[in-house]
């Protein structure tokens, strides 16, 4: 049983969606959304992609080789839509097990909530006690993707930089004349290490943290 989805408005028509997702390189892990037919669709997750099919794995156990334009990722779909996405529990339980489940079993709710986390997507309320619940849906842009080409790059901005020297002017980052004095020191620690960091606010805090601590007697 496939769910009859109450959006399909926006899907099919003027196909701008589909269209959008045709140019986007899906890679294996992906969590996409699968337009079965007009009205219809589901969830899975990428296998793999070959000369524009892409094979499916659903979450009910089953896999399927589906063209590419029927094909697009759920954050894109979200991103894509011109109003927030909601649906009801058991149609949610419909796109994820091809079933309503009016039951709903805590290993398959945990299964719903953890692939939406992983994907990078939020949702709203946390419990969804009945199958009428409704299920609020949107992308989190402060999750790091595990599967993203730029996930590294993400990071890479978020620490400082303990190996790697900034190439700068000898006199605008050592001033006093240490700096050589300090690389031969740490090299000995640890070979491979450098002193010189643009992050100096994190050495002023751990200075301060430091300084606060009482000195063993």
């Amino acid at each position: 049983m496939l769910w009859v989805d109450p959006f399909s408005d926006l899907l099919h028509g003027t196909n701008t969606i589909e269209t959008r997702m045709s140019s986007h390189q899906l890679t294996p892990g992906d969590l996409i959304r699968y337009g079965a037919t007009a009205t219809r669709w589901h969830l899975g997750v990428v296998r793999q992609v070959n000369n524009g099919l892409v094979e499916l794995e659903f979450f009910w156990g089953e896999t399927e080789i589906v063209p590419l334009e029927r094909v697009i990722l759920f954050r894109d779909y979200l991103t894509a839509r011109q109003r927030s996405f909601s649906l009801k529990r058991k149609a949610l339980c419909s796109a994820f097990f091809d079933e309503p489940l009016y039951r709903l079993r805590t290993d398959r709710f945990q299964t719903i909530k953890e692939t939406l986390r992983e994907h990078g997507l939020a949702f709203q309320p946390a419990e969804w006690p009945t199958p009428d619940t409704r299920v609020n849906i949107w992308s989190d842009d402060s999750v790091v993707l595990k599967n993203k080409l730029d996930k590294d790059t993400k990071f890479e901005a978020l620490l400082p930089r303990w190996l790697e020297a900034l190439k700068l002017p000898p006199s605008s980052r050592d001033p006093l004349g240490f700096q050589a004095n300090a690389e031969r020191l740490a090299n000995d620690l640890l070979p491979g290490l450098t002193v010189f960091t643009s992050r100096i606010p994190i050495l002023f805090q751990g200075t301060a943290r430091l300084s606060q601590r009482p000195i063993a007697s």
